[in-house]
């Protein structure tokens, strides 16, 4: 593993973790709604 990470790289982290944060709150949204819906 090198120390250098190169631009591409960073930016295809980056689209990863905010692809992973959308997917957690959809999730989260759909949680929400079957608890609702529960009650």
């Amino acid at each position: 593993m090198s120390e250098q990470t190169s631009p591409e790289v960073m930016e295809a982290l980056r689209q990863a973790a905010l692809q992973q944060e959308e997917a957690s709150r959809q999730l989260a949204g759909q949680i929400a709604r079957l608890a609702e819906e529960g009650k």
